[in-house]
């Protein structure tokens, strides 16, 4: 079975580090690198990342020499120093279900699928808030608990949890995450777009693998922060014609319905 590399990046995560790692150590699929990419956090994140070091020969620490302050530019730098055919992204207040990994590779090989996400379950503080709704190895998959998300899906909504993606190594490499801080919080949108722009379809689990936490230091937690950069996003990634600018606020519009009407357990 391949072999993956999970990308945990982290500022000042103290707080919830120690969960998102044990998390990824603790998949029942082992065969794994961790890599930790620290943007040089100014709490104890790197003495907690260390203890783990020193326990699993898996795990690699990158510390950056200044702060970037936005995830794009360690995600990348996490990608380009992986060594697996498949990369997996976690954020480090994010955990994962216990079968993630094991359950994306099943797909890659039943679907020969080169990108795959799946469903998120929103939490606040406890992580047991998590594990208790879903349980570890209560797993039932088959078939039936996958979806696809094709370009024209994307277009409408992002519909991918970044903590929830694994994917080919070469597609992160080919169509890296945009690095430009008024992408913060969409950067991962952007990429998302250019690889299905590419791959035409990519499938998504239905099972909530990830606890996505809903915590006050949360990126994407405004709603009208999230509106005005999807429209950047939109008005920059398509062509500028006045057609083309109907669409994107056709677009917008549609965003904001979604965003308005969706839960965090919906799906498409």
């Amino acid at each position: 079975m391949n072999s993956v590399s999970v990308v945990i990046t982290n500022y000042n995560g103290e707080k919830y580090l120690n969960n998102s790692i044990n998390s990824v150590l603790n998949q029942s699929f082992e065969n794994l690198e961790l890599i930790i990419v620290d943007d040089c956090s100014t709490d104890n994140s790197i003495e907690i990342c260390k203890k783990f070091e020193k326990q699993d020969k898996r795990i690699k620490i990158i510390e950056l020499k200044s702060n970037f302050g936005a995830p794009a530019k360690p995600r990348n730098i996490g990608v380009s120093s992986s060594k697996n055919k498949f990369v997996a992204f976690l954020d480090s207040d994010d955990i994962w279900n216990q079968e993630k990994l094991m359950h994306q590779l099943e797909v890659v090989k039943k679907t020969d699928s080169v990108f795959v996400s799946s469903n998120r379950f929103m939490f606040k503080e406890s992580v047991n808030s998590y594990f208790v709704k879903y349980p570890k190895n209560d797993l039932s998959f088959s078939q039936d608990n996958i979806a696809e998300i094709t370009y024209d899906n994307l277009i409408r909504k992002n519909w991918i949890c970044t903590s929830s993606v694994m994917g080919a190594r070469d597609l992160f490499l080919k169509y890296p995450f945009i690095e430009k801080l008024s992408y913060k919080a969409i950067e991962d949108y952007r990429c998302w777009l250019e690889i299905h722009r590419n791959i035409k379809k990519s499938v998504k689990l239905l099972y909530p693998y990830v606890g996505y936490r809903a915590s006050e230091t949360s990126i994407s937690k405004s709603k009208f922060s999230m509106i005005q950069k999807n429209y950047m996003l939109y008005n920059d990634y398509f062509p500028k014609s006045v057609f083309v600018k109907c669409k994107v606020m056709w677009r917008v519009f549609v965003y904001i319905f979604l965003s308005l009407v969706s839960r965090s357990k919906s799906v498409f």
